[in-house]
């Protein structure tokens, strides 16, 4: 179940879509976003809960033309640096 923790209307940027998942296998789930740069591109950026609001971790891919995070592909990545 999914309820709201924090009400602010974007995250370091402005975003298109979200998913949550344990990138770090922490037994927490992440935020990963897929959200605007600056040029118009897309990156996708993974967030943790810090008690207050969502701070920045990682950005897992930049410069990307992709409008859905399930077009993302997680699979062979190594997260395991990520906090």
């Amino acid at each position: 179940m999914i309820y709201p923790k924090w009400l602010g209307s974007r995250l370091s940027s402005p975003f298109v879509d979200f998913d949550f998942c344990d990138i770090n296998h922490d037994g927490i789930a992440e935020l990963i976003a897929l959200e605007y740069q600056k040029d118009g591109l897309k990156r996708v950026m993974a967030y943790e809960w810090t008690g207050f609001g969502f701070s920045g971790i990682a950005i897992l891919g930049k410069n990307l033309l992709m409008d859905s995070i399930s077009e993302f592909c997680f699979e062979g990545r190594d997260f395991n640096e990520i906090h």
